[in-house]
């Protein structure tokens, strides 16, 4: 029997249950806010789990745990396009992590992908029956009763760091007491995290840098706040500019100019759309034909994959700009060698969110792009 609806007509931990209770199998598909999760059951139990979010693709899990590195997935990212082998297999065979970091890192993430729907405030979900996958790349065995102990942990836990660290958008500094090395051990991600808080950076930028999301960043900083390690320097929620138009009247405006070939504008009315309603289906739909479509553009038109984006003013001279945590991102990967293919491949967010940001800095004055034969 299939079922359908959102997390305010049925909660996520009702819907667990009565797929446990129910002894189903078949696949949860959960559409949050921007990307998509999908839980595979079996007579009840988990046995599998996939989602588009970047930051639960295996490259970035395990570079935010110190498991190989930026190259690392550069070099395996591209084999894999030429191979069609799993990343994974890729990973272990060129020596960026061995076989055992590799199944213990695949387990954690997928774990990690369920346990994070419990932080999604709406959602619309759908389950599917039907019959498993013959082989699957992760074999779980997660029994519902310890994902449902496990999640609304993590809920309570975000509540409470909600009180001290309101957005994603708060900016932390240091304080003057040193950093114990059992808080944040030499090479953890936790001293990884707390190196880049210097009073300038937001959470959303930690998260980059870190690949991490933003509840397992958030959470380590809470710690450091709680030791009086670091304070928030600014804790408000950004203030949302009220919607030009109803979110009808947005999507109706989107896909006219989508119609009419202007892909970048009708992506930035998606945008304002979004928190009116984020987890209409049409709406997901148009976004995704609006990005695949600016993604096509520009690669045609503007950027060619092995074009190398060089920085035209320094860094220090981007100080008072406007930045965004993403075009931070890419700039600090900016060094005159990786090509536009490369720097996209190690982004933690999606490809025409990252194609976005380099048109946005080239316009802007900030970078040039040049062929690849220039730079040699």
């Amino acid at each position: 029997m299939s079922l359908s609806g959102t997390f305010s007509t049925m909660a996520l931990g009702d819907l667990l249950q009565w797929i446990e209770q129910g002894r189903k199998s078949g696949t949860l598909v959960v559409q949050g806010e921007r990307y998509v999760k999908r839980i595979v059951v079996s007579e009840g139990c988990v046995v599998a789990s996939s989602s588009n979010d970047p930051t639960d693709h295996l490259g970035h899990f395990l570079l935010r745990f110190g498991l190989g590195d930026e190259p690392d997935l550069r070099r395996a990212i591209q084999t894999q396009q030429q191979t069609r082998a799993m990343l994974g297999r890729i990973l272990v065979t060129i020596g960026a992590v061995t076989e055992e970091a590799l199944q213990e890192a695949l387990h954690q993430k997928a774990e990690e992908t369920i346990f994070s729907l419990f932080l999604w405030r709406e959602a619309r979900f759908e389950f599917q029956p039907g019959s498993m996958p013959s082989t699957l790349a992760v074999p779980l065995n997660l029994e519902i009763n310890d994902i449902l102990m496990k999640g609304l942990t993590w809920y309570d836990e975000l509540q409470h760091i909600r009180q001290v660290f309101a957005s994603n958008r708060t900016i932390i500094r240091r304080t003057d007491r040193p950093i114990p090395d059992e808080v944040a051990p030499a090479d953890s991600l936790e001293r990884r995290i707390v190196d880049l808080v210097d009073g300038n950076r937001c959470i959303a930028d930690i998260c980059l840098a870190v690949h991490a999301s933003e509840f397992v960043v958030s959470r380590a900083l809470h710690s450091f706040h709680e030791a009086g390690l670091v304070v928030a320097v600014t804790r408000e929620a950004p203030a949302r500019t009220p919607p030009r138009k109803t979110f009808n009247g947005l999507v109706e405006e989107a896909r006219s100019l989508l119609r009419a070939g202007e892909v970048e504008a009708a992506l930035k009315v998606i945008n304002e759309a979004r928190p009116l309603c984020p987890h209409d289906f049409t709406l997901n739909t148009l976004a995704r034909e609006a990005q695949d479509s600016f993604a096509r553009r520009v690669y045609r038109n503007a950027l060619k994959p092995t074009m190398v984006p060089v920085l035209v003013r320094s860094l220090e001279s981007l100080t008072g700009e406007r930045l965004t945590p993403e075009q931070m991102f890419i700039l600090s990967r900016v060094d005159g060698t990786w090509d536009i293919r490369s720097i996209v491949s190690v982004c933690p967010f999606p490809e025409a969110e990252a194609l976005i940001q380099l048109t946005g800095l080239k316009e802007s004055g900030i970078l040039e792009m040049r062929e690849a034969k220039e730079m040699a």
